[in-house]
């Protein structure tokens, strides 16, 4: 299933104030940073918060029509990915139309820019903002996206209208978005008179799980939250590392996108195209008196927030999820509507599996089994209002 973002939307996550713009001069510095020219007009559109709402609860819903939406809040569940009360569109409506600025969708061609200007106490970055226009910057950012579908039709390159496949889906979002990200810190570094990516490094400065709180809310659950900041900030530097800082590279990443999260881990594997993720099933996986309601892939990054979700410490997750081959994941609801998973994975070597294994051990409420480098999970049983099954939105 698709990943939970709306995949058709494409969102910079700060806050705007209402101003006037020139466009035309927002598009030359978007071209200079990123080396493309623009092939027609913008269509950029003013709306209001109350309009921007409107938009994301309709892309939400087009996206993620009310039955698949359920299934997909029961199956984060099931993983302790979100608290067992959350209610799964709220708390996207919470991360989206509380922060979003800017949209640009690719199925539409349009750029949306929030018109409502936010109090300076409300907006993290007023002192910044104070310095230069940078809400210029974001609308710079957006723009990116209008020129990379322009050039490479966002749609298909990214296979947004693909399904089954999360992880892939995450590793698409994170080239369009590490791209727009690079471009809008290089034009940053063009407006203080700096040489061309004396700010790209930036983002590795940056604390992400601070950001989560500062930038998106201590409400918004923690999965939500690093799933999203992984397109910004691990795009961004598997862009820089993948392309080498050549325009002409990072284009043809678009014609061969990184097949999984592991490979925007980790550049060196995308380049070396030698550890291709492994297609693994569950389709035998029966249990008796319960339904099969959703299915997925979690690839490296989920698995590593999996892990420290069930109790280890985020070190050990990030090392246990490395050397991941391949996974597939099935979510079953009982009659009685208790939620039991399957889930399938594949690593390279066995040492990577046995380290995989070792950090389930504070999970009490999986079974593991499998010879090898494989490990299946059985939940031993997940019901809906079990506590110990998540640790509360993060």
């Amino acid at each position: 299933m698709k990943k939970f973002l709306p995949l058709a939307l494409i969102a910079c996550f700060f806050s705007l104030a209402a101003f006037p713009f020139d466009l035309q001069k927002l598009c030359r510095e978007t071209e200079e940073s990123r080396g493309l020219n623009f092939k027609s007009a913008v269509d950029v559109k003013i709306v209001s918060k109350e309009e921007m709402g409107k938009i994301i609860a309709g892309e939400l819903e087009r996206e993620f029509p009310e039955k698949e939406f359920a299934a997909r809040e029961k199956a984060l569940k099931a993983f302790g990915l979100i608290s067992p009360g959350t209610d799964l569109r709220k708390a996207m409506g919470r991360l989206l139309g509380g922060q979003v600025a800017g949209i640009y969708d690719p199925k539409e061609k349009k750029l949306y820019v929030l018109s409502e200007a936010k109090a300076p106490g409300d907006d993290p970055l007023f002192d910044l903002s104070q310095a230069f226009d940078v809400r210029e910057i974001f609308i710079i950012h957006e723009m990116a996206h209008a020129l990379a579908d322009q050039h490479f039709d966002l749609v298909k390159s990214l296979g947004l209208d693909e399904k089954g496949n999360d992880d892939r889906m995450a590793a698409a979002m994170a080239l369009a978005e590490g791209d727009a990200t690079l471009t809008m810190f290089d034009a940053m570094a063009r407006r203080f008179g700096l040489e061309n990516g004396d700010l790209a490094a930036m983002p590795d400065l940056m604390d992400g799980r601070s950001l989560v709180g500062e930038f998106l809310g201590e409400d918004v659950p923690k999965y939500l939250a690093e799933t999203l900041l992984f397109s910004y900030l691990r795009g961004m530097s598997f862009v820089r590392e993948a392309a080498g800082g050549r325009r002409e590279a990072l284009d043809r990443i678009y014609k061969n996108p990184p097949a999984s999260t592991e490979q925007v881990l980790h550049p060196g594997k995308y380049l070396k195209k030698d550890d291709q993720p492994r297609q693994v099933t569950v389709d035998d996986e029966k249990l008796p008196g319960a339904a099969a309601i959703y299915e997925g892939t979690w690839g490296e990054f989920a698995t590593g927030l999996i892990l420290e979700e069930w109790g280890a410490d985020e070190t050990s997750s990030l090392k246990a999820s490395e050397g991941w081959g391949g996974d597939r994941y099935v979510v079953f609801e009982r009659k009685g509507g208790g939620l039991s998973f399957v889930w399938k994975t594949l690593w390279d070597t066995q040492k990577d599996a046995d380290e995989f294994r070792a950090a389930l051990s504070k999970n009490s409420s999986v079974s593991v089994s499998g010879r090898g480098a494989e490990v299946i999970l059985r939940s031993i049983q997940v019901k809906n209002k079990n506590e110990n099954a998540a640790k509360g939105d993060r």
